[in-house]
């Protein structure tokens, strides 16, 4: 019978716990934990595969950005007309769940599955500048932001997120970046690139805004990181470009 020696041509480790592997040469590796009495393996897979459609089809919605693969919510949006439709996502299916107060598309969203925030947007034929937060079972409407836009982004939780760039007007870019700590937003320094459709990640303290478009006909591959009081260019994407 062939064994894992002459397959790979090692002998199974004998270890007290499992390892920490960090790298690629680590693929494929087998040993036994005398702790636990298990035969393992590290085998890592990095692939895409279909999951449960969502209920509402649209697009230049928002999304929980703190959400996880099993935990996500969906909301606003476009269909025919800016929507309010929320979507929560358990890992296997979408689930409709209390729309918010003001339908709106390009809007940005932070948070995450029962602790979500919306905010900006365009609810046609104006700009938005509304600010929603959901619980886990409905939208409460807040204080509204002190520069209205759509096509923004922001980073953060339903008490404490930044949110920064979009568009006044759906015509022009804007740099304004602002801080909401769950009761008011406060502006901040802008970004030192202005621009709309660009992505934000991180957390209030500690952001990256990437990319976007700055009217009227420029991709951009600029990447801003924020500390919690400035914002500082830093390297570039390799590949410049909006949404």
């Amino acid at each position: 019978m062939t064994t894992y020696n002459e397959i790979a041509g090692r002998r199974v480790n004998f270890l007290s716990s499992d390892p920490t592997y960090v790298d690629t040469n680590s693929d494929g590796q087998v040993w036994y934990n005398s702790t636990t009495a298990t035969l393992k393996s590290w085998l890592p897979t990095g692939a895409w595969r279909s999951a449960a459609n969502m209920g509402t089809a649209r697009y230049t919605l928002a999304a929980a950005n703190a959400g996880t693969q099993t935990a996500s919510l969906a909301f606003g949006g476009y269909i025919t007309n800016p929507t309010g439709v929320t979507e929560s996502f358990n890992g296997i299916a979408w689930t409709p769940v209390a729309s918010m107060n003001t339908s709106k598309d390009y809007l940005a969203g932070t948070g995450t599955q029962t602790a979500a925030l919306g905010f900006g947007g365009y609810n046609r034929p104006g700009v938005a500048n509304s600010t929603e937060s959901y619980n886990g079972t409905a939208w409460t409407t807040k204080a509204t932001m002190n520069t209205a836009r759509l096509q923004l982004a922001g980073a953060g939780t339903n008490t404490a997120t930044i949110a920064f760039g979009g568009s006044p007007d759906t015509t022009i870019s804007t740099n304004a970046s602002e801080s909401w700590n769950g009761t008011a937003w406060t502006n901040t320094p802008s970004l030192n690139t202005s621009r709309k459709n660009l992505s934000g990640s991180g957390i209030q303290t500690a952001a990256l805004a990437i990319g976007g478009f700055v009217p009227p006909a420029t991709f951009s591959a600029a990447t801003e990181s924020w500390n919690g009081s400035s914002w500082s260019t830093v390297n570039s994407l390799n590949t410049a470009r909006q949404w």
